[in-house]
């Protein structure tokens, strides 16, 4: 009877523990086909899946463990990986100064993105005292083995040095940009459109600008709108006001302020459009007001100082004109001075006290 009661047990422990390792132990991807593999590419092939949360679910806690265990073995992009995790507190406690000696042994170790970050950390005091000799090294070893962001980032700051070198800065970006790095396009544009550290070529200027403002650069796209606005001598931008207002709306709707004011110009002075419409251009004059923009302030505030579309109210006026003479806009401090004293005479802010304007100064234009 005993030795029935012992199989019976042992049959029952026994189920218990498959049950325990199936649900336990997930099915793991090609690189790591049984949990006996301790090779270091193993255990970091199968950390960044679980950091990635691919082919096996998100687990910052079970790819910080084996990321470690893979370092420890002097895998160079464990090192780098477990030394970001440590610092960035993912998967475990914040540690930023054990994450960065560990980023550093991958940078010794030859792996490339931890030289490209501690580059970036030099170069900008991340964490780290700043050392634009160490971030030039760091950079330059990350750009020499062919990576496009280093290569932008160590042409930036040879651009960016006292004195700098703008050779230097020609060159690196003209490799990024020769990778398809579009972060390089617009630095190396303006290279190129002023002749600095490079043969002056403003078809080749133009051509990365507007590679540039198609990649979504913000700056890119203001600068192009601007060129179509205008049409300067020399590029390959004729004056056209319709694409003018393509680019400054693309820029708009991510929020630069500029360009949304450059939109309501558009309108109010039927440049580009099918006919001017107030409305539309005081909706985009109040959006770049409220971010601070100080020239669509000001226009605010001649809006409700003259009452176009909208009531008169001389308080409202001089709330926007004191925000941009706040900013040293200097038309809002002129105004500021002489509305000052007719909102003291008009308690409700309504009325027609204001009434000495001359049509030139009622015209909205500054």
């Amino acid at each position: 009877m005993s030795a029935w009661l012992m199989l019976l047990i042992g049959t029952a422990i026994a189920g218990v523990w498959y049950s325990y390792l199936r649900f336990r132990v997930e099915p793991l991807p090609g690189f790591a086909r049984t949990e006996s593999d301790n090779s270091a590419e193993a255990m970091y092939q199968q950390g960044m899946a679980y950091r990635r949360g691919q082919d096996l679910e998100l687990d910052f806690q079970a790819a910080r463990r084996l990321l470690h265990r893979a370092a420890k073995l002097h895998h160079a992009q464990a090192q780098y990986e477990y030394g970001t995790m440590l610092d960035r507190g993912l998967g475990g406690e914040q540690d930023q100064g054990r994450g960065l000696r560990w980023i550093g042994q991958a940078a010794r170790s030859g792996c490339t993105e931890a030289r490209f970050h501690l580059g970036q950390r030099y170069h900008h005091g991340d964490g780290v005292v700043k050392d634009s000799v160490r971030a030039e090294e760091y950079l330059r070893k990350a750009a020499e083995a062919g990576m496009a962001g280093a290569q932008t980032a160590l042409g930036l700051l040879y651009r960016d040095a006292a004195p700098a070198d703008h050779e230097a800065a020609a060159e690196w970006l003209g490799r990024a940009a020769g990778q398809r790095f579009p972060a390089a396009y617009l630095p190396l544009s303006e290279l190129l459109e002023w002749g600095v550290g490079v043969q002056r070529d403003l078809k080749k200027a133009d051509e990365f600008l507007r590679l540039s403002a198609e990649f979504g650069d913000l700056d890119a796209q203001l600068k192009i709108a601007h060129y179509y606005l205008t049409g300067p001598v020399g590029h390959f931008f004729p004056q056209d006001y319709r694409v003018a207002l393509t680019w400054f709306k693309r820029a708009a709707a991510h929020g630069v302020a500029e360009a949304e004011y450059e939109v309501g110009v558009r309108y109010e002075q039927n440049e580009g459009v099918d006919e001017p419409d107030m409305g539309r251009a005081i909706a985009s004059y109040l959006k770049a007001a409220e971010m601070c923009y100080a020239p669509a302030q000001c226009r605010m505030g001649q809006v409700y100082l003259y009452g176009q579309t909208v009531n008169q109210n001389l308080r409202e006026a001089l709330r926007w004109f004191e925000a941009a003479a706040g900013q040293q806009h200097v038309v809002a401090i002129d105004y500021v001075k002489k509305l000052q004293s007719h909102v003291a005479d008009s308690p409700s802010g309504h009325g027609s006290s204001w009434g000495d304007v001359s049509a030139h100064e009622a015209d909205g234009k500054e």
